[in-house]
Parts: C-alpha cells; structure tokens; sequence
C-alpha cells in the first residue's frame, strides 16, 4: 500500500497536477474507500479487531510509522523533510513532526528529539478546546514518547509515568486501543523499574487482556512480552520465560535494532539471576555483535558493554572487565552522561578492585561522601553484596555482619512483595479464565439462536462470498497495474542512466581517433561498439555482469585516453562465480565507473596512476561487488557534484527491493587500500535469490 501511495502521487506529479491538488484528490478517494470499506465491514460477522485502529493517521503517517518499526529511520526522515513543508502549521504537520522525533528516540538524538516533542506539545496547548479525535490521539502519543524517552535516557520512572497517565488521559474509553496497550504495557514497565511490583502487574494484565481482544500476532505482543518477561525474572520465576522467548525468537528476521537490543539484554539478565553468567556472557556477546558497526545504537552498545563487564567479574576475568569498564565510563561520562549507569559503573570499579587486592582503593571509594546513594532496590543490593564481601575479605567481621544482615533484610522485603505479586498473578490468571469461560458460553448460547435464522444466514454467506470474489478480483487487478506502474516509473528512472554517455566523451574519443591515425581503427571501433551496447541495454531493465564488465572494459579504455595518467584498471572475479548468470540493474556498477573518472580521478595529479578495480565475491548467499578508486587524500568534496547518479542508484534500488525478502544493498564507504590511502569503494549485494523479474 506504501508503494502504491508513492506511485500514485508521483504519476499525478509528472502529469503536471500540482501537489496540493493531488493531496486533495487522493484524501477524498481515501475517505470514500473508507466509507464503503465500513458498509461491507458491516455486513460480515462482528468479533474481529484491526489491529491497525490508529484511524487518525493518514496513508502517509502510516507508511512512514511502518518503517520506522522496521528500523528504515534515514528513509523516513528524508520523507518527513519533503512532505512536511506542504503541511505547514497544520495537524498533518505536528503529526509527521512527532514521527520525526519518534525515528530520532531510535537513533540517540535525544537534544532533537526533545525539540521536536516540545514543538508538537506548544502547538497542542494552543489549540481551542475541545481537541479534535485525532489531536486527541496526537497528544496521547506524544506524551507516550516523552514518557518512553525518560525511561530510556534519563532513568526518571516517576517522570514517565506522569508522561503514561497523562497519555492514557487523551483517550477515550474503547479508542485507539493499539495505543492504549503499549502505553499500559509501557506503564508497567516502569512502575516494574519504580519498584511498584504490585501495581505493574496490574497494569500488564490490562495490557494483556488488550492484546488478548486485539488477536495480536508475535510481532504486535513484542513489547508485552518483554515487559512480562523482565516481570518473571523479577519473581525469579525462570519456568514461565521460555515460550515467550520462544516466540520472540520466531520472529527474530522481523525485529529492528532496538527491538534486539531489548530481548537480548532481557535474555541475558534472566541468566544473570540465574547465575547462568556463561550463558549470559554468551547472550550479551551476540548482542555486541548485533550492534557493532552502527552509530545510531552507540548509546546501547555502551549499555551492553556495561553488563558485559558486570559478567566477565563473576567468571572472574577482571583484565577484560577492567578493559570495558574503562571504555564505557568515558561514554556515560563524557560522551552521554547518564548518573545511573555512571553509577552502576562505579559500583562495578569497586567490585574490580575488591577481586584484585586493591583495598586501599576500595576503602577511597566507600568513604566518597560525593558519590550519590543507589535508590533502585537491585543498586542498593548490588552495592551491600559488594560491602560485604570486602569486609569479610578484610577480616571486618563486624561491617560485614551489619552489610549481610541489611542485604537479607532487603532482600526478605522484595522477595515478600515478589510473592504477594506472584499470587495476585495466579488470582488474575484465574478470574480471567473465568472470564473467557463465561464469555465462551455466552457465544454458545447465541449459536443456538442463530440456527433460527438458517436461511437469512445461508444467504448472507453467498453475498459474503461474492463480495470477497470481488474485492480478491479487484485487488489482482490493483496489483497489476501496480506492477504496471512500478516497471513503467523504473524504466524513466533508469533511462537518464542508460543515456549518460555524453556527446563531449563523444566528441573527444573522435577527436583522440583523428589524431592518432595509428590506433584510430581501434578507438572507432570500441567506440561503435560501446553505443551499440547501449542501444540494446536501453530496452533491458537487468542485465548480467558479463555484459556490465564488457561495457565498461570498452569505456574504460576509451575514457583513459584522454587522462592525465595512467589507468589501471583491474577486475577480480571468484572463481564461484559465473558471471554470465550474476543479473543486477543495467548501467549499475557503469555509474560508479564514470563517478570515479569524473570525480576521483579528476583530484589527482598529473603522472599519478590511477587505481580502477572490481571485484566480486560470494558472501553469506549473496553476489558482493565492488568497484573501487583512488583519489586525492586532500581534495575536498566536488563542487560540480549533481549526485545524480547516486540518486538513480538509489531509487533504482527502493523500487526493485519492494516486495522482495531480501534487499539489494549499496554502500558507499571509504578505501584507503591504495598508495594514496584515499579513495572510495562503492558496494553493491545481492542476495542469490532475488527476483528480478516481479517487476
């Protein structure tokens, strides 16, 4: 739906209808499709939830709230920048403006994030009252966010839960229940962090028996589960995890970043406490493996690393835990300053110390009266754990007696309210067992009624039947033309890519042929032969390496003619691979060639070699080419870069990846690999089985 909203507003842009006049049409369809969605709607059984109530939300908002969940958040924010000018100071606009600061919680930037949900906030204060369903359902979000991000980045539960309360305030009874749940599944979580055991679980089981009305999928219960999960390893109730562990490993392909984050440092402290710590250090190893490499989840590889360091002292290897403890202080410190993990750091120095005889520090660290005292019950028991093992190491029998007896005392208290907490589970479970018995025979009953009306029933069936005829015909034929209009918008994409052979290259390779009689038979021929190539690759959307490499071995020679030094150009292809059987969009790997020439290689000196190579690998299912080339390690960016050639490659790219399993992936990273240790390699994978020819 997301493709086709993007189709249907660039065909009626390219015929000249201007964007407001497109906005207005495609609403008004979307209204009367919905209205008429809602009259057959009411004509089938009733029972069944769309787990998609968030009626306030455009075509557009939905698209865009889809891939930030799926963790496209760059995608979404180049959208937001386009779309949201055409919106200004309206609903639309905050709506998309909230979006903006929901991708930038995902990605740590948090000074933004909060700019923006202050922004959305002003705008609904000033608003006439009362507010509309949908500013309703914007500032019930909004505030959700703000709560969310509390939680996340500055560990104030108390501050989020008046965020969740004054969430939960914007929605009506029985509205935008999708919402309502993870505000609830949220607000037990915190009161969980809070230490409110008692009324976090009530808070689950409200969410739980929302999720439960909804039908919710695996995918649509993730936050539940978590919070549940974290819940369990509260109680040290370890039986009840593994099938919620189960299912959210089901859908590992489908989870985002943060998503992974969150289950596996759930996961890894559910071994903790267990005092599994191989298996834990095993689960926080993956995680730091999952994470490496992107920027947007520094902040949780920090975290990560943190309760990495925590293990590696209870398996006793204190180098590696003094390694990372080092590490991440300067970040929690420094870099994004956070009390509670900066503390949570300082306990752990402390216990580092304690485990290599370093007592004089540690006695330093006990008597810093600037140190703030840990206020989450699980800091205060770490840190009397701690206390009492370095006295009973000292041999102060005293202190530690004192350190043990307040340790059992706290932890008598929590695992009392743990108890109560874990019977008020047991009671719920039961009433709500009660509760779908009673609902069960209520819907027995109204069966045996409806065998009255047989026949109204038998003929409802039939108009059921045609409808869903007709609506599975129409929705074949949307996807046709679908396909249609996808293939005809690619072909104009790609054709200002098949045609960039410029006449001044033209016009030089025949200048070059004139004055060199010798090699002029040569050149013209190469040169006949490179636009007949391009003739017959106008008609072809794909191509195969074979022909890609034979278009650019004829460009390359005919191009280096005229350079101010030499070209190298190499290629390496592995031998598992066939490159007459590689397909990949045509002119593909030929843009990043003429982007070499045109702006690597024009940074260079005179006499300089000039380094052009590709290479071609199998790695992990996938066809990885690269085309790599040097430059000039001082020059600066080009300053006649259109990067059109990069955006074609990349809306090339968006368009084929729709409906796809796995995407065709292009990079454009540094390579240093050269004498002039500057250059760029641009990447392109393809996964084995992608299917070119949906389109």
């Amino acid at each position: 739906m997301h493709t086709l909203n993007i189709v249907v507003f660039k065909l009626f842009e390219f015929y000249g209808y201007s964007m407001k006049r497109i906005r207005n049409f495609y609403f008004a369809f979307t209204r009367i499709f919905v209205v008429f969605l809602s009259l057959l709607l009411s004509l089938l059984p009733t029972g069944c939830h769309d787990r998609l109530s968030d009626s306030a939300l455009t075509p557009l908002e939905r698209a865009l709230s889809d891939s930030i969940l799926k963790g496209h958040y760059s995608w979404a924010l180049e959208t937001i920048e386009r779309e949201r000018p055409l919106t200004a100071d309206s609903d639309e606009y905050y709506s998309q403006t909230l979006l903006k600061a929901i991708a930038e919680f995902y990605m740590t930037r948090t000074d933004s994030m909060y700019t923006d949900l202050n922004l959305v906030l002003h705008y609904l204060a000033c608003l006439p009252q009362p507010l509309t369903q949908r500013q309703r359902y914007l500032a019930a979000r909004t505030h959700m966010v703000r709560g969310a991000s509390y939680m996340q980045y500055d560990y104030l539960p108390d501050t989020a839960l008046a965020s969740y309360e004054r969430a939960l305030s914007y929605l009506a009874p029985g509205q935008e229940p999708a919402l309502r749940q993870q505000i609830l599944a949220n607000t037990a979580d915190a009161l969980k962090i809070s230490g409110q055991l008692d009324r976090s679980l009530d808070y689950f089981e409200r969410a739980r028996h929302l999720s439960d009305s909804l039908g919710d999928t695996p995918w649509d219960r993730l936050a539940l589960n978590l919070g549940m999960a974290a819940a369990y390893t509260e109680l040290r109730d370890f039986e009840s995890q593994p099938p919620i562990w189960q299912e959210i490993e089901s859908i590992w392909d489908e989870l985002p970043l943060h998503d992974r984050f969150s289950y596996l440092t759930a996961l890894s402290n559910s071994y903790y406490f267990r005092r599994a710590y191989t298996d834990s250090e095993h689960t926080l190893q993956r995680l730091d493996s999952v994470l490496a490499g992107n920027k947007e989840m520094e902040w949780e590889r920090n975290f990560n690393r943190v309760n990495m360091a925590d293990v590696y002292l209870r398996l006793n290897a204190t180098d590696t835990a003094r390694r990372l403890l080092d590490q991440t202080l300067h970040y929690f410190t420094d870099v994004q300053p956070n009390p509670y993990v900066s503390h949570y750091i300082g306990t752990l120095y402390t216990g580092y110390n304690i485990q290599t005889g370093a007592y004089a520090k540690v006695e330093a660290q006990l008597a810093d009266t600037s140190r703030d005292k840990p206020t989450r019950p699980e800091q205060r028991l770490a840190d009397l754990e701690m206390r009492q093992e370095y006295y009973a190491r000292t041999g102060q029998w005293h202190k530690a007696y004192i350190a043990q007896l307040q340790y059992r005392t706290l932890d008598d208290s929590l695992r009392n309210q743990r108890i109560q907490m874990y019977n008020r589970t047991l009671r719920q479970r039961y009433e709500r067992d009660a509760e779908i018995k009673s609902l069960r025979n209520d819907l027995h009953e109204r069966q045996q009624k409806l065998t009255l009306n047989t026949i109204l029933a038998v003929a409802a069936i039939i108009v059921v039947v045609l409808l869903g005829i007709v609506l599975a015909m129409s929705r074949r034929l949307a996807r046709e033309r679908e396909r249609g209009m996808l293939r005809k918008l690619l072909e104009q994409r790609m054709q200002s890519a098949r045609n960039r052979l410029s006449p001044h290259f033209i016009y030089n390779t025949l200048n070059h042929a004139i004055a060199d009689d010798t090699t002029s038979t040569d050149r013209l021929r190469r040169l006949v032969r490179l636009l007949r190539r391009q003739q017959l690759m106008t008609d072809e959307l794909v191509t195969t390496l074979a022909d890609e490499l034979a278009f650019i071995e004829d460009y390359v020679t005919l191009q280096s003619e005229g350079s101010r030094g030499i070209v190298k150009y190499t290629t390496s292809i592995a031998p598992d691979i066939d490159s007459a059987k590689v397909r990949l969009p045509s002119m593909t790997l030929q843009l990043c060639v003429e982007n070499a020439f045109k702006h690597g290689f024009a940074s260079l000196g005179n006499n300089v070699e000039r380094l052009l190579v590709i290479k071609a690998v199998s790695r992990d299912d996938s066809i990885v080419i690269e085309v790599c080339n040097n430059m000039n390690p001082d020059a600066g960016p080009s300053n006649d870069s259109t990067r059109t050639g990069l955006r074609i490659i990349m809306t090339t790219l968006q368009i084929l990846n729709e409906h796809q399993a796995r995407h065709i992936i292009y990079r454009l990273e540094p390579w240093t690999d050269n004498p002039q240790q500057a250059g760029y390699m641009a990447q392109l994978i393809i996964p084995n089985n992608f299917k070119f020819d949906y389109l």
